[in-house]
């Protein structure tokens, strides 16, 4: 199969914009029990990013309003995935690769950004009868505090030197648009589950759908081993733990917990963690009917220390409460 692509992700309506149009191709096989495929896609945004929302006191006081990126950059995604049967088992791989350039029209002075960042994950399931185990993992490049802010944008500072400008995002990025928020279902609590059925988005989630951005996987790693089994017909049930890792250089991904502060500038420079935290997922599928599912699931996260944060009085750090969740999803499809 042979799928070109083409959008007009936006248009810009004002003398500060410009179009954004996406070019892509993917291409895709079936050779036996194994499919695999990729796809490139080219994002030419004349604005950037596409919309910024913004306060205007002057005119309508306390209203947002929405305006144009005074930006300008072309991104580009490269992926690869494969998904089939291998002897007594399925597996589900994805690599992707993005990478970019974002500068300034009317800020002469702010240096052009470079993003390259990288994510890759692989699924494999053992079904046995009534039960199925199985293992995924994932990592997704982490930026570099030093570098980058955390908006990307040509001028604007990174996190670890208020004086500096960002020059690199080397942390993975999904494209522009994309449902950063609604993609991902690997866990309860930290990433997610059943996204938009039940509103179950998790801890990291970035509704930044106007510029790249990390989504739930950037700056972070998993392992995830799970296992489930139907009791009866109507009724399923699956356990499941993971062990999450920040890839952040510099600082952490959603931690904000310092080392060290310069008490003549106010400049911070962010702690650097491995540890995201361990969770415990239980997950209940009910079959009422062909049509009518309920769901009741939940999850325990034990944090480490890379979600610790700056209270913002000298150097002292706190630790977050343990986050849980618990879910129902009720879904009649036809």
């Amino acid at each position: 199969m042979i799928n070109p692509l083409f959008f007009k992700a936006f248009n810009g309506f004002d003398w500060a914009s410009n179009s954004v149009d996406v070019y892509g191709l993917q291409v895709s096989a079936k050779i036996g029990e194994v499919s695999v495929g990729g796809y490139g896609l080219w994002y030419n945004m004349g604005t950037f990013p596409m919309q910024v929302n913004s306060v205007n006191t002057n005119v309508n006081p306390g209203l947002w309003q929405i305006i144009n990126g005074t930006q300008e950059g072309e991104f580009g995604w490269l992926g690869f995935y494969s998904d089939g049967k291998l002897g007594p088992v399925n597996y589900n791989f994805d690599f992707g690769y993005d990478y970019g350039k974002a500068r300034s029209r009317m800020t002469p002075f702010a240096h052009s950004v470079q993003y390259n960042g990288w994510a890759t994950r692989m699924k494999v399931d053992y079904p046995w009868e009534k039960a199925n185990f199985g293992i995924t993992g994932m990592y997704a490049s982490g930026s570099d505090l030093n570098k980058t802010s955390s908006t990307g944008i040509p001028g604007s500072a990174p996190a670890n030197n208020p004086f500096g400008q960002s020059s690199n995002v080397s942390g993975w990025m999904v494209p522009v648009g994309s449902e950063v928020g609604a993609v991902n279902g690997e866990s309860a609590v930290f990433y997610g589950m059943e996204a938009g059925a039940s509103g179950g988005q998790g801890w990291a989630v970035t509704h930044n759908y106007y510029q790249p951005s990390k989504g739930a996987f950037g700056g972070t790693w998993f392992t995830k081993l799970y296992g489930s089994y139907k009791v009866i017909p109507q009724y399923k049930v699956t356990v499941q733990a993971m062990y999450i890792g920040d890839t952040s250089r510099s600082g952490n991904t959603f931690g904000t917990a310092i080392d060290v502060l310069n008490p003549t500038t106010g400049n911070v420079h962010y702690r650097n963690d491995g540890r995201i935290g361990y969770e415990l997922d239980l997950i209940n599928d009910f079959q009422i009917y062909k049509n009518l599912n309920f769901k009741v699931f939940g999850g325990y996260l034990f944090a480490g220390h890379a979600m610790d944060y700056w209270t913002g009085i000298g150097t002292e750090n706190a630790h977050i409460r343990n986050p849980w969740a618990l879910r129902t999803r009720l879904m009649y499809t036809f």
